[in-house]
């Protein structure tokens, strides 16, 4: 299986103890379930504000089971018309097995580096660890989102696993005040509009359940596929920014959804993109190659 990874905030949290991680967005060990971000490699995640006014324009295409209780439903669902998103569960060794297989293809550690989550139990632990204390801090975290399968369309347990979405949000000082989205998929699913459509049922769900509205995207300036990632979705482009939360000189691209307040200050990031930015050349020694975060729209 080969792999291309998208988004802005990815965690390190999502493999935990793991040296760079799988995301294509912006991250750090405060904002978990994301990629990571150094200037050897990136990492990213997903990060929401919660509102209180629930959007209304919601379609019958993206419906969901009652409010998630932190990873521990094995029946909750959000259905898209191709995809079932659901919660990664510790106690199945297949979704343990696929963790595995997303963070060691030849590309993801060609594009990421090494990572530590190479066994079933290893990523039991991530998953009964950081991916469960995510989504109890915040209602929402990573997410499975997988094929539906034709002869059983609404069945979780024979639906092809395919990817991770993630709205992620941390609670250290100076952690962002709205959650960043995140976004990983197996190469042979990409270019089919799987991505875009797991990202915006999950933010439709966590809108309509949570009131969660303002969501950004953050990503390395030079992932221009991640940024056509976040252009499909709707998201405004409102430059770079010094990502201080990742690090004193990572910059970053900055998305937010439409609708939000295009002073992101207002979301703890700089009011103004830094005077100089000085990007240095990445070569694949350092874990960042031109086909990460190829486009999945």
């Amino acid at each position: 299986m080969r792999v291309k990874y998208f988004s802005i905030l990815i965690p390190s949290c999502l493999l935990y103890d793991i040296s760079p991680c799988p995301f294509i967005s912006f991250t750090s060990s405060k904002h978990l379930p994301r990629t990571i971000i150094s200037r050897k490699t990136f990492t990213f995640d997903i990060t929401h504000r919660i509102r209180s006014t629930p959007r209304t324009h919601l379609t019958p295409n993206y419906t969901a089971t009652s409010p998630p209780t932190i990873m521990s439903d094995p029946t909750f669902k959000i259905e898209t018309p191709r995809l079932l998103i659901s919660y990664l569960q510790p106690d199945l060794d297949s979704h343990c097995d696929f963790l595995v297989a997303l963070y060691n293809t030849p590309e993801f550690i060609a594009n990421n580096g090494k990572t530590s989550v190479t066994t079933r139990d290893i990523a039991r632990r991530q998953l009964e660890g950081r991916f469960r204390a995510e989504h109890a801090r915040n209602g929402y975290g990573t997410y499975l989102f997988s094929l539906r399968n034709p002869a059983n369309p609404d069945d979780l347990a024979s639906a092809t696993p395919i990817g991770t979405v993630s709205l992620m949000r941390g609670d250290e000082p100076g952690s962002y005040t709205a959650p960043d989205l995140g976004f990983a998929i197996l190469s042979e699913y990409m270019k089919k509009g799987f991505t875009k459509e797991a990202a915006q049922g999950l933010m439709e769900y966590v809108e309509r359940v949570q009131g969660v509205k303002d969501i950004l995207g953050l990503h390395d300036p030079a992932n221009k596929a991640s940024g056509a990632v976040f252009r499909s979705l709707g998201f405004v482009d409102v430059g770079l920014r010094q990502l201080l939360v990742f690090g004193p000189d990572v910059v970053g691209q900055v998305w937010i959804r439409k609708g939000m307040s295009e002073d992101v200050s207002v979301y703890g990031l700089p009011k103004e993109a830094p005077a100089t930015v000085a990007m240095p050349e990445k070569t694949a020694e350092e874990g960042v190659t031109e086909s990460v975060g190829a486009v999945a729209v």
